[in-house]
């Protein structure tokens, strides 16, 4: 930000010793009437030298300025206002700014220019100036002034300089238009860089537009015109033979019209202030578009008015029995010469389907074409125009920023090199009718760029106190409360509260879609659905979101309960706006609601046919869809939004613009809507802004009128609102607004008689002797380093100081000296108490010093580092089983199994040997097995006993880490406590010495005491023992060097841990194999009974048998017998 260098004369010291202006006869406007009255205002070229810093002196400041002295600028602080003049005012030499100090006494736009210029120079970053103000404002001028003076001030290379200014012309004529508030207005946002060298030559720039205003091409309030570039096409290029009805054409206004508009902007008429077409063409070459595609440009806006007149006609589909648009393609119809203008291939067959039809893709049968209803028709014509006309308006943009690139094929690296940025962008805006979504997102940009002018400001005046020495470390200046947007931006793009914004509910609705309604013929005859329905619907939601999902919101505003169906009101820096979404007493266009214009789709098939023309410039505007097609400005209709020219978005796949007897379908997340896009935009810009210092000039219009010598008084009011000039020049209210350089108060007051009693005094205290013999206060005033500061409520005491004049009056001087004899006598005593307050802080700091040296003998380091080290141990430890202190869990209960599964193995074989008689071979192996699980057991439980005795004397050791690190803190602390002690002796100090420089002698002795009870209670915390002993109790703690031992006692009892687990994992295995043993050898067991069970039974069986034999044998014989 701009700052007051130290050489810049006093501010206050001109607001009394300036001449008056002489008194002239002028034309002034007072509350709408004219009349001539006798003006003899004094002004002054800084308004922070006025007594009082409100809304009315600074109106009254501008009015002298501007109708008493004929100049247009004013500074509040280093911030530029520049009152439009209407007329031309006299240009100072560049030889006025060049290498001078930037002097607050010549406000002009060259002046921020030259400053950023020198502070890009001094090594500092990159610089901006930001321009802003209402339409007829005179920003493009403002801007116009800046570049060029950098322009001449760098000695740009080659043709970059013409190429440079010849930019301006370019964009004024395809971006500006009439407008009923000035003949010349720009409709866009435009962020200009010029990049320099190291040497600061200019070697380039670039250029980003913002929100071109696309929605004019096809309507424009009454009263106003197209973009300059369309009425110059239609008076300069009569080669091209549009025709038209009566040489009228249904986009272009009538010149009834703009006669009438012109008479109430009190003649003049717009041709005055418009650029004209010759400079155009001309600056068309300096930008490098050669003849044959400047004819193309031309002749593609010829395109856009005549495809504007393309009328629609109803018909009824056959196929689907539904009412359809028709438009007629017959050669040398109106849709044809379009064509031909465009060099389009088809025809005009190609750019009629692309009007009146449209791809529905389905699941099951693919790609469908529908052809659209009539008002779809009428709403894809008109979209196509705001697209073509913003593609050629893009195309252009490109084409300048690569003229300032050094054009193609002579690409210029900017790498390394540091900008000048100058933002033209519109001001903050409120109309007596209707705000709409346009409005909204303005004063969305506006908002942010408040906060930045802000902050801006009030870093400026911290600065300036910083470098002057009068902030104390809790200075209540540093907490003065300034204007803050946050809550408003918050409700707006929702960033803090984790809630989308309101332009977040407005994308989620319109992705949601429309009502469905019908428009077949039915038994009675063709019904028609008004599109008003589904539009209206979802504006409707959207607006019933807004009042439930931010009830309560800070930057919400109250809105009466039948309003609340038609709007929301939001609190703006400017004050509390109301924005329209469902109007009262009309049907809802749906060309122009919130939805539709956030939206602003295009059929997507345009893009695609004018990117088969047979004419180069014109097939190129077909690869622009992502860059034009939706960059507009939502100045009404189907706005756009805007973006840096590069960044883009997918074409809309849906006509979304007229909610029509179709679904709309669910927008993809790729296919950004107007206020997505313009949001990152911003978003970018206010990033690229903060990375910079930022100067300001705040641009107003001083009637409505557009006339000369007329300033009306509310009229300026509420643009100096609407600036946020009046909330900025708070935060320079509440802190030190005026300020005098101790030269100038000291030449002008002191009388002659006591002129030798101060030679050789320092400057501070002659100033301090001065205030108080002109029983100024103490706290009326601070002192820096080269210039007293002081409120605006104390400028009447100085200036009765400043006024003062000896020869007038020497009564006053007699007294004067008296005083100023006494005020010195104050003075040496105030240096005397000074001295021994500055004795004892010395003495306080010498105790710190003393402390701090007992503590470097100490190994603060090793011993922080030691107890972090088992400190981290231990946490690891805790969810770990490995570290110092980890594992002993998991180690006993391996053993604990291990020694269960080892007994078990132990029963068993014990069993089975029994069982065997023991004399088996493989009871004998799992008799070894068990053995071996023995041992690897008994080795387990033998690492675990040393890894316990390891963390045993690992648990000594950190008893020792720890009284180290106890003591060691006690000793900081002592430290630390005299630290305290010294600072606020330090503290007290400094308040002392401000006191004796202002000769509060009681005051001063108060602070002298309490300076050396601090520096006493220092000094005793370093010396009454306590340090030592913590010392010593630290140093033997730590002398048998316990971190070592630690980490190899640690390391110790991980290792053997480590063994002693994998020991019983050993002898688990080995029990598990020797129970897998026992069980083999039961079940061999378990077979031989089994096989000798067998054996019996059979035996037994046998013998049965036998006998039953011998039985049969026996009972023959004896039947036989």
């Amino acid at each position: 930000v701009p700052r007051p260098t130290r050489n810049s004369l006093p501010l206050a010291f001109f607001s009394l010793t300036l001449p008056p202006p002489p008194t002239q006869h002028v034309t002034s406007s007072r509350d709408g009437w004219d009349e001539t009255i006798i003006l003899s205002i004094m002004s002054v070229p800084d308004m922070t030298a006025l007594e009082s810093l409100d809304e009315g002196s600074m109106l009254a400041n501008l009015e002298g300025r501007l109708i008493g002295e004929s100049n247009p600028y004013t500074y509040v602080s280093t911030v530029l206002v520049a009152v439009n003049p209407l007329k031309a005012v006299p240009v100072p030499k560049d030889e006025t700014f060049v290498e001078t100090a930037f002097d607050p006494t010549a406000p002009h736009p060259n002046a921020l220019a030259e400053l950023a210029y020198q502070r890009l120079r001094g090594g500092e970053s990159d610089q901006s100036l930001v321009v802003s103000g209402e339409s007829g404002a005179g920003k493009t001028e403002s801007s116009k002034i800046v570049i060029q003076y950098l322009t001449r001030r760098s000695h740009g290379e080659g043709d970059l300089a013409d190429r440079v200014v010849a930019m301006s012309p370019v964009l004024e004529a395809f971006g500006n238009a009439s407008t009923n508030r000035n003949p010349n207005s720009s409709r866009f946002g435009r962020f200009v860089k010029m990049v320099f060298t190291a040497e600061q030559t200019l070697v380039g720039g670039e250029l980003e537009t913002y929100l071109l205003e696309k929605s004019r091409v096809v309507r424009q309030n009454k009263g106003e015109r197209n973009f300059h570039s369309l009425h110059m096409m239609l008076a300069e290029r009569r080669e091209l033979d549009l025709g038209g009805e009566g040489g009228r054409f249904r986009c272009m206004p009538t010149k009834a019209s703009l006669a009438a508009a012109t008479n109430n902007r009190g003649g003049g008429g717009p041709e005055m202030a418009i650029p004209q077409y010759a400079a155009v063409t001309s600056a068309l070459s300096l930008v490098r578009v050669d003849k044959a595609t400047a004819e193309t440009v031309w002749a593609a806006l010829g395109a856009v008015v005549l495809l504007a007149d393309v009328k629609v006609e109803e018909t009824v589909d056959s196929a689907t029995n539904e009412y359809a648009g028709h438009v007629d393609t017959a050669k040398n119809s109106v849709l044809d010469k379009a064509a031909s203008f465009l060099g389009l291939k088809e025809g005009a067959a190609a750019l009629a389907a692309a009007l009146t039809t449209r791809v529905v893709r389905t699941v099951d049968a693919g790609e469908i074409q529908v052809k659209r209803t009539p008002q779809d028709v009428e709403a894809s014509r008109d979209a196509a125009c705001r697209w073509l006309y913003g593609a050629v308006f893009q195309s252009l943009v490109i084409q300048c920023n690569d003229a300032l690139h050094g054009g193609a094929g002579h690409e210029t690296n900017f790498e390394g090199k540091r900008f000048i940025g100058i933002l033209d962008i519109f001001g903050f805006e409120t109309h007596d009718g209707e705000n709409g979504l346009e409005t909204l997102l303005i004063n969305y940009a506006n908002e942010g760029l408040q906060q930045l002018f802000c902050d801006a400001v009030f870093a400026a005046e911290l600065d300036l106190y910083e470098q002057e020495g009068i902030l104390d470390g809790d200075d209540a200046l540093r907490n003065v409360d300034k204007p803050d947007s946050t809550p408003t931006i918050d409700l707006l793009v929702g960033f803090s509260r984790g809630k989308p914004g309101v332009l977040k509910l407005l994308d989620a609705q319109c992705a949601i879609g429309g009502v469905k309604s019908s428009a077949r013929l039915d038994a009675v005859g063709p019904k028609r659905s008004s599109s008003v329905s589904a539009a209206g619907s979802r504006d409707a939601t959207f607006l019933a979101k807004i009042h439930s999902e931010f009830s309560g919101h800070a930057a919400l505003a109250s809105t009466a309960p039948l309003e609340k169906r038609h709007l929301f009101h939001v609190k703006h820096y400017a004050g509390v706006v109301g924005y329209t979404v469902i109007p009262q007493n009309r049907d809802l266009d749906p060309d122009k609601g919130w939805v539709s214009t956030n939206l602003d789709a295009v059929p997507e098939s345009i893009p695609r046919v004018v990117a088969t023309s047979t004419k180069p410039f014109v097939a190129s505007l077909g690869g622009l869809v992502g860059d034009s097609s939706n960059q507009g400005h939502p100045g009404g209709g189907n706005g756009g939004g805007g973006q840096s020219n590069g960044s883009g978005s997918e074409v809309a796949a849906a006509m979304a613009a007229s909610g029509n007897h179709h679904h709309h379908r669910k927008q993809s997340a790729e296919k950004k809507t107007v206020s997505s896009r313009f949001a990152a935009s911003m978003t970018k810009l206010a990033s690229t802004l903060q990375a910079t210092d930022c100067g300001f000039i705040r641009c107003i219009k001083p009637t409505p009128r557009m006339v000369p010598n007329v300033f009306d008084v509310n009229y300026v009011r509420e643009q100096l609102r609407a600036l946020g000039i009046v909330a900025a020049t708070e935060v320079l209210r509440v802190g030190l607004p005026h300020r005098v350089e101790y030269a100038e108060l000291v030449k002008h007051t002191v009388p002659a008689a006591a002129k030798k009693g101060f030679e050789g005094e320092p400057h501070d205290v002659v100033v301090a002797c001065i205030l108080s013999a002109f029983d100024v206060a103490a706290d009326d005033y601070r002192l820096g380093t080269t210039r007293i500061f002081f409120p605006a409520s104390a400028l009447a005491r100085v200036n009765d100081a400043l006024a003062f004049d000896e020869a007038k009056d020497p009564e006053r001087a007699k007294v004067l000296a008296a005083k100023l004899a006494k005020a010195k006598d104050s003075a040496k005593a105030a240096g005397k108490a000074v001295a021994g307050v500055r004795a004892d802080s010395d003495r306080a700091k010498k105790a710190v010093a003393k402390g701090q040296s007992e503590l470097k003998m100490l190994p603060l380091a090793d011993i922080d580092a030691g107890y972090d080290h088992f400190s981290d141990s231990s946490k690891s430890a805790s969810s770990s089983s490995s570290g110092v202190a980890g594992g002993v869990s998991v180690v006993e209960g391996k053993l604990d199994r291990a020694r269960s599964e080892v007994q078990r193995a132990e029963d068993a074989v014990a069993s089975v040997s029994t069982a065997s008689g023991g004399d088996r071979e493989d009871v004998l192996e799992a008799k070894a097995a068990a053995e071996a699980a023995t041992e690897k057991l008994g080795v387990a439980e033998g690492l675990a006993s040393e890894a316990t005795a390891s963390e045993e004397q690992v648990a000594e050791l950190k008893q020792k880490i720890v009284a180290a690190k106890e003591a060691a803190d006690a000793a900081r602390s002592v430290v630390d406590r005299a630290k305290r002690h010294s600072a606020e002796a330090e503290a007290m100090a400094a308040k002392a010495g401000a006191s004796a420089r202002r000769l509060r002698l009681e005051e001063t002795a108060t602070l002298a005491k309490e300076t050396k009870l601090a520096a006493d209670a220092a000094e005793k915390a370093v010396t009454d023992g306590t340090l030592k002993a913590h010392f010593r109790s630290a140093f033997n703690a730590w002398s048998k060097k316990p971190l070592p031992a630690l980490r190899a006692a640690a390391d110790a009892a991980a290792a053997k841990k480590e063994a002693s687990g994998k020991e019983a994992d050993l002898a688990l295995d080995a029990a598990k194999k020797a129970l897998a043993l026992v069980d083999d050898v039961r079940a061999a067991l378990d077979e031989l009974r089994r096989q000798e069970e067998e054996r019996q039974r059979k035996e037994e069986e046998a013998r049965r048998l036998a006998a039953e034999a011998e039985a049969k044998r026996l009972a023959e014989e004896a039947a036989e017998a």
